[in-house]
């Protein structure tokens, strides 16, 4: 059983709250009971009585000497519990109580934010998703296929795995996370496979199928898969949201890699003698304050804010240096949703309750061989594809730290969300999609070249500093590169 106590409600917010409960209870099956106090020293005699309230919510404005009765109160208070309050009641309590006990409404008590809240505070933390989900969704991947593509393809069985590295033509890889879950759902196939369901999907010939269309497809069925998943979360009481979407390729096999926390589950498909594999990975983390705000919350008029960027590039050269011999940039364009080629691809995604960032480098094996030369000895022809991962992957996860670091003190904070590197003895060709807004910067350590994307789904950004504004009126924008070469 749990209680909730309301000071001095009006009839709005007590019908709101019965529908939310209502709702929390029917979902979570959590049986949820209501007090109502209409002064300060009713809320005292309620929180002093014993009862183990989830939260207080506090709508009407206080007045100072009710301020000073709950603060007295809660100052001898063992177990405080938390407070959610309008913005005015906020602003008057958050200098005196730990961030941990207070949650502003800045909007209205509606339903929803209500719901959420209740599954923030009244849920235990980690719950473990069932398996018996993961199976009924990753099994309906015949169905989504055979539906888009009219193709069959055979299940050769579920089974619980170690993460590891995979080589394959062609990978897709998209990561979510909301309500205490966070992982990957990735995809490893053939050219050969996904040409045929471009075949059947586009009505077109084999002779027709192109690199970014075979990228496309595969894309949009990850997002399928995806899809079907988050919706059978959806009737348990989750919400899930993705912000970044990947899908690398090549003529030969490439290596690669995949991180993310918690436990990895993997489905073999075959069609033929093609395989169609899928690696399901999920873990838990603790949730952060204000994240139901974000998860319904209109990002509005979005824009890349100039002093982010610079943080990211002083990050850049906090990490990537030859004795103290920096990086500089050569060139910024935006980054498009299209192919785009090189010799490796390393990103970490990250994501908070103001949004998401993604830092990734398209980084050349020459380059790469110059960083080891220096640091380690290791001359370019040495590498392989694992070492070039293993370098990069150090290298992109170190810039990211360091760009949070940076971006701290600015209110922001954010958690790993996923971890990649993609690499070949050949080029790979790569797209790399999420929802907020990236740029494309071309670097020179000392005479070789490398690519940093950045990019932001937040709200953060100011027009005042809005990065395209900023860089056109300098004369340093350029074009977003295509398909074979490098925006400059």
């Amino acid at each position: 059983m749990h209680y909730l106590l309301l000071l001095r409600p009006s009839s709005v917010l007590q019908k709101t709250i019965d529908e939310a409960i209502r709702k929390f209870s029917g979902i979570h099956e959590v049986k949820v009971e209501v007090d109502v106090a209409k002064t300060a020293i009713e809320f005292a005699k309620c929180v002093d009585q014993g009862r183990r309230y989830g939260a207080v919510v506090i709508e009407h404005e206080l007045e100072e000497v009710e301020v000073n009765y709950i603060l007295n109160l809660y100052h001898d208070l063992k177990r405080k519990p938390p407070l959610l309050l309008s913005k005015t009641n906020y602003e008057k309590l958050v200098k005196r109580l730990m961030a941990t006990q207070i949650t502003p409404v800045f909007k209205d008590f509606n339903k929803d934010f209500i719901y959420d809240y209740l599954k923030e505070t009244l849920i235990i933390a980690e719950k473990k998703i069932d398996i018996r989900i993961i199976k009924e969704v990753l099994l309906s991947v015949t169905g989504i296929i055979h539906e888009n593509t009219q193709v069959k393809l055979e299940a050769l069985g579920l089974s619980e795995i170690k993460a590891k590295d995979s080589k394959q033509e062609m990978s897709s890889i998209i990561a979510f996370i909301g309500d205490g879950v966070m992982g990957t759902l990735s995809i490893a196939t053939t050219n050969n496979l996904i040409g045929l369901f471009c075949q059947k999907m586009l009505y077109c010939e084999p002779s027709d199928v192109t690199p970014t269309m075979r990228a496309d497809v595969l894309n949009e069925l990850s997002n399928q898969i995806l899809g079907a998943f988050r919706n059978k979360l959806a009737q348990d009481g989750y919400e899930l949201s993705t912000s970044m979407q990947i899908v690398v390729s090549g003529d030969k096999d490439h290596l690669f890699q995949t991180k993310t926390n918690g436990h990895y589950y993997y489905l073999k498909f075959k069609h033929a003698n093609d395989d169609f594999l899928i690696t399901f990975a999920y873990g838990s983390y603790k949730k952060q304050k204000g994240e139901p705000n974000f998860s319904r919350a209109s990002l509005g008029n979005r824009t890349l804010d100039v002093r982010v960027l610079n943080l990211v590039i002083k990050a850049l050269g906090d990490v990537i240096n030859l004795g103290g011999e920096r990086p500089h940039k050569v060139g910024l364009a935006e980054q498009k949703g299209q192919d785009y080629q090189g010799d490796s691809l390393h990103i970490l995604h990250c994501r908070g309750h103001q949004g998401s960032f993604i830092a990734a480098i398209d980084m050349p094996r020459s380059t790469v061989g110059l960083i080891t030369q220096e640091t380690m000895g290791i001359a370019t022809a040495d590498l392989t594809p694992d070492m070039i991962n293993d370098v990069c992957g150090e290298l992109i996860n170190q810039i990211s730290g360091s760009i949070k670091k940076y971006l701290g003190p600015m209110g922001f904070e954010y958690l790993n969300v996923f971890h990649g590197s993609f690499c070949a003895e050949d080029q790979i060709s790569y797209l790399l999609k999420n929802q907020g807004l990236y740029c494309r910067m071309n670097f020179m350590l000392r005479d070789q070249p490398f690519i940093l994307c950045y990019g932001m789904e937040s709200a953060q950004g100011s027009k005042v500093f809005d990065i395209w504004s900023y860089v056109k009126s300098l004369g340093q924008v350029g074009k977003p590169g295509g398909k074979g070469k490098s925006a400059s």
